[in-house]
């Protein structure tokens, strides 16, 4: 009875340390796969600027190489499609967060001389340039883990902006001068996909657009 008693105890203390090597690897391989999810620098081509987004130090944007870079400006900022420098400036979207979990867009203007920040429009994301040059903005932008679908309290944060239509049935898009970000021409048009917005805006002139 003893010697059964001992058995049944000396097993559960082996399924015990057994799930505690199990958790523990499980932790340490989950923690690499983010640090290295987490760690990227994304240069900007042309120049010596990069956009980091780090757990090792400040998401944002950096000047050097990637072994000896400084902080420029902090910040979530584009790095892909929605990246464009003009002369003395860098377009880009920002991306912040609310308490309430929603995740929100704007189109910043960044002095690359001074490194000074400018929101040109919230709600907003750039998607590039059309082929004369213009940059093509989105107006009225909802962020796809805001959607009503996803986020039931997006209608709220929706009644504060009245560039938003939580509905996500129409938006504006907005054609912008890269020389001093003034709009030179807007639309209203429905929501598309990315490959159908390519055609219809980014891979005509503005002047094509316009007829």
């Amino acid at each position: 009875m003893r010697q059964s008693k001992f058995t049944l105890n000396a097993f559960i203390l082996i399924v015990i340390i057994f799930s505690a090597m199990l958790y523990f690897f499980a932790l340490v391989l989950v923690n690499l796969s983010d640090w290295g999810a987490v760690n990227e620098v994304n240069a900007i081509e042309g120049t010596d600027l990069s956009i980091i987004y780090s757990d090792k130090k400040p998401n944002g944007l950096y000047q050097g190489n990637p072994n000896d870079n400084n902080l420029k400006l902090k910040g979530n900022f584009g790095h892909d499609w929605g990246l464009v420098i003009e002369g003395d400036y860098l377009y880009t979207n920002e991306y912040t967060s609310t308490n309430l979990g929603f995740m929100l867009c704007r189109l910043v203007r960044i002095d690359l001389h001074t490194y000074e920040k400018e929101t040109l429009y919230t709600d907003t994301i750039l998607r590039g340039r059309c082929k004369s040059g213009e940059l093509v903005c989105v107006k009225g932008f909802v962020m796809p883990s805001n959607s009503p679908g996803t986020n039931s309290l997006f209608k709220l944060y929706g009644m504060t902006s009245s560039d938003l239509t939580t509905d996500n049935s129409s938006q504006e898009i907005l054609f912008l001068d890269p020389a001093d970000s003034s709009v030179v021409y807007s639309i209203k048009d429905r929501p598309t996909d990315d490959k159908a917005f390519e055609i219809m805006y980014l891979q005509k002139t503005l002047e094509e657009i316009q007829k």
